[in-house]
């Protein structure tokens, strides 16, 4: 979300996102599945109490009815913090058949800041030359797994840095002037030829 400790680059100083996609982390906030550990296969819905939203965006809802079953608020976050899930443990699977074959390697991001280059740490990125180096057996592996999509995405993704710095240089301007204009954030030029957005 930034590049600089306790600054969120899509979030405005009037707290509007500024982004077209919101990530599942921020939409199911405070809530969160954890595993119970008594019993396996059993997930429990867990609440950040020091959130500040109990007591406000989510203190007339309901979480369950008369007759204690859930709400229909309740089942409907409960369905998409397990598709959220779910949708963790298959990256983790493909992250792994990465690793196997060696297809994971550090990223070393540079930024262009206006105080100069700025490096950041602890990223990984898909090793595209070990890719295009595989063998038509791992290769066959990694499509059946369906690796592949995802390891693709991830590259073209990578082309998005850019904008990062448009954000930091917007920011850098609103605190400057403490006006804060319109910012574009549409992933495709004018071309339109590439969208993220959905992914």
């Amino acid at each position: 979300m930034g590049v600089h400790p306790g600054s969120n680059l899509y979030v405005n100083p009037e707290g509007q996102w500024l982004g077209k996609y919101i990530p599942a982390v921020c939409r199911t906030y405070p809530f969160i599945l954890a595993k119970n550990e008594a019993e396996e296969g059993q997930q429990v819905l867990c609440i950040d109490k020091d959130s500040g939203l109990l007591d406000s965006e989510l203190a007339d809802q309901d979480f369950f009815t008369e007759d204690g079953s859930l709400s229909s608020y309740l089942d409907k976050l409960m369905q998409f913090l397990a598709q959220v899930n779910a949708s963790r443990e298959a990256t983790q699977a493909i992250c792994k058949v990465l690793q196997r074959h060696d297809l994971l390697k550090p990223w070393d991001l540079k930024l262009q800041l206006e105080e100069g280059v700025h490096g950041v740490e602890g990223l990984y990125c898909v090793d595209e030359e070990a890719m295009n180096a595989l063998s038509d057996d791992a290769f066959i592996e990694l499509r059946k797994a369906g690796v592949l999509t995802l390891a693709y995405c991830q590259l073209l993704s990578m082309q998005r840095v850019s904008l990062f710095e448009q954000l930091l240089k917007a920011k850098s301007r609103s605190d400057a002037h403490s006006s804060h204009g319109e910012l574009n954030l549409d992933p495709a030029d004018d071309t339109g030829t590439i969208n993220f957005d959905n992914l």
